[in-house]
Parts: structure tokens; sequence; C-alpha cells
């Protein structure tokens, strides 16, 4: 019997797109003979760009993806689905099955028979919008509190009662307002997609009756000071490099994973007067962001610049273990602010506030999308007064 080899491969037609984003196959060898199978909707549909993809057997996506891990698993069960059926039908059949066979047995997996957590775990994995790895944590979180709740929630179990009891039993968890919200938001999410791609009435009126008073977010900033201090931080070489990631950080208000996609070659620019800035767009929402680069921030760009060739620097984590080098850099310094990535950007627009930059300006730099997104940072507070009151003739 001719032998069967299975992998996953990126771009199997070798064909050229300006994104440089392309599908994942399954392709399917026996013998001579070779089959492309796109890996099935309800488990990965998005493109990949060659800068994710590695090419190592179950490792094909590189770690530093903010779903690497999740993806490389459910690539694998993919594949192991596949070899699998190859076994089964040998063992009831004495012969090999034949790459016709293998196809219509993996496109004809059933979707109908699922329960909402299921359709959920599903949805999560596939990730369709290139969901950062904070925000995938966050449909994880809402799923495991949905199973503590009821495990097997059947699509005609989704009502507006059922959301209510749902909801009371996170405000029986002491779950605040935001938390509650938040969790809501991406229930609503799933439920849309699943009515669409299993074709299932939805009921317009299932989440109408919801009402959450949500507070004020308390978000982290770092003072002048402290930002200084970090800058300054003495750390073992093996951290200096997380140290000089959060540098930028601080004074470009980038998200960590909006770094790690940055090409120089693409988004790094002089402009008349000589002065250096970064434009591009966000992964989050493709808004377009023009940021100024300060000339320490640029000395730190050449500093690693015969390293990192065309990116900012030469190595990146995933967004998860970067945040845990910010903490081991925290211990040193004697802070106990559970530092994030996130810090970064929220101390950035807070300086911006603080010294009186127009809402326009600061807008475009950190490239939101709604009005509602800087009214979270436009809450101001005694520094932002007391800092832009010195630049005042009256009050100075």
């Amino acid at each position: 019997m001719p032998a069967y080899h299975i992998n996953i491969v990126h771009n199997w037609r070798k064909t050229r797109h300006p994104s440089g984003e392309y599908l994942l196959h399954i392709r399917v060898t026996q013998g001579r003979e070779s089959m492309y199978l796109k890996v099935m909707e309800d488990a990965i549909p998005q493109k990949f760009s060659t800068r994710y993809w590695t090419g190592q057997t179950n490792n094909w996506i590189a770690e530093f993806h903010p779903s690497g891990f999740e993806i490389n698993k459910l690539l694998r069960d993919e594949i192991n689905k596949i070899w699998s059926f190859i076994t089964k039908q040998k063992a009831n059949h004495n012969r090999s099955v034949t790459l016709a066979e293998i196809k219509e047995a993996y496109y004809s997996k059933s979707k109908f028979d699922l329960t909402f957590n299921e359709y959920a775990v599903r949805y999560i994995r596939r990730n369709p919008k290139k969901l950062a790895y904070r925000t995938i944590q966050v449909y994880k979180t809402f799923l495991k509190h949905l199973n503590e709740f009821n495990p097997k929630t059947n699509w005609s179990d989704l009502t507006p009662a059922l959301i209510d009891q749902f909801n009371t039993s996170l405000l029986n968890k002491n779950l605040k307002g935001a938390a509650r919200k938040k969790y809501f938001d991406k229930f609503e999410v799933v439920y849309k997609d699943g009515c669409k791609q299993l074709q299932i009435p939805k009921n317009e009126y299932l989440f109408s009756d919801l009402t959450i008073k949500v507070e004020k977010p308390k978000r982290k900033a770092l003072s002048e000071k402290e930002m200084e201090e970090w800058v300054m931080a003495v750390v073992p070489p093996e951290l200096e490099l997380y140290r000089d990631q959060f540098t930028f950080l601080l004074y470009t208000g980038l998200y960590y994973n909006d770094l790690v996609g940055l090409i120089k070659s693409e988004c790094l620019h002089t402009a008349d007067n000589g002065k250096m800035y970064i434009e591009g767009n966000r992964g989050k929402n493709e808004e377009r962001f023009i940021i100024p680069i300060l000339p320490s921030v640029m000395a730190m760009i050449q500093k690693y610049q015969q390293e990192a060739e065309d990116s900012f620097f030469p190595k990146y984590l995933s967004e998860q273990k970067f945040n845990i080098k910010l903490k081991e850099i925290e211990i040193i310094l004697g802070w106990n602010y559970s530092l994030s990535n996130k810090v970064g950007r929220h101390s950035f627009t807070d300086y911006l506030i603080s010294h009186g930059w127009p809402h326009a300006m600061v807008q475009k730099m950190l490239g939101w999308s709604k009005q509602e997104t800087a009214k979270h940072y436009y809450d101001l507070h005694p520094n932002h007064i007391l800092n832009y009151a010195e630049s005042s003739p009256l009050l100075a």
C-alpha cells in the first residue's frame, strides 16, 4: 500500500500578493500523488503573513504570533483527524484509502449538531478577525463563565431570559459592569457569527433587555519621572532589549503587537524639515497613525540597526512573555504596578493630554477610530491641569 504523508503548507501555489498574506492548506500525499485541502472554515479561515510562517512541522506558526500556540495545536488536531480516518478505513476495509475519499470525508464534517459552547470554542480557534492575544483571552474567559453557567447551551436555549440569568450569575461572582459588558460583547459577536455560518434564524431582541452600568476605567500611566526612571534603569544584559522595546512604546504610544509588525523600509520616513516619523496602520482597526520620532528613540533604532535589519528590533516575544519580562524589570526598579505593554500607550497618551496637545492630533497619532475612545482618555485629573498651568502666564 502506498505510504501517506500529511503536512501543513503555506502559499502552496507560490503566488505573490502585495499583502504578503496567504492561506494555509493541508497537503496529503499518497505515493507520488498529492492534494491540497483548504483548512476547514470552522478551524482557521484566515490568511497568514510570511512573517509568521516557520515551515517547521508541528510549529508552523511562529511563537510570537498572538495565537501561535493555539493555531499550531488546532492544525495538529486537523491532521490527526485525517490520520484517524485513514487508520479506521484501513482497519475496516483492509485497503488503502484514496485521496478522493479523504477529501470527501474531510469536507463533509457536520457543524449543525454543535452546542453554542462548542461553536464558541471553534470561533476562538478560528480567530476570524485576527484578534490580539489579550482579546482572545477575553473570549476564553467569557466561555469559561458560560461553561460554569451551562456547559451545554443549545441554540434553542438562547432567549432574553437566559441572557438575564447569565448576567445574574456573573453578578453573583462580584464581576463589575465593565467586565460583564466586555463578556456580553463577545457573547453577541459569537452569536451573530454562528447564526450566519450555521444559517440559524437570528433573534434580533436577544440582548435588547440587557442593561449594564459601566464604571469609568482606571488606566495606569507612568509619570514623566517614572518614564525617565525606566529609560535609565540598569538591567541585566538579557533584559536590556525588553527595557528598550518598552521605552519605544512609552515614546510612540504603539501597542507591542503593532510594533512587531512594523517594517522600517515601509513606515519610517523623513519629513521636509528633516524630522523622522513613523506612518502605518494599526493592526486592530486598520486606522492610519503618524508618530514623530524623538532623537533619543532614533538613537535606539540605530543601536539595533545591524541586528534588526528591516525590523526595529532583532527579536520579539509573544505579548504574554513580553509582559512577563516587563514585570522582571519592574521588580528591579522596586515598582508594583503590574506593568503590561498597554501601560506604554497609556503613558504616552497621558503625557500628550497633560501637555495640552490638540484632540485631533492625539487621535491621529494613536490611530483612534472612535470618538468614544478619546473621551475615555480625556477625563482630566489634577496632573493634567497642573502641568498645563505651568505654561500659562496667568497661572505659572
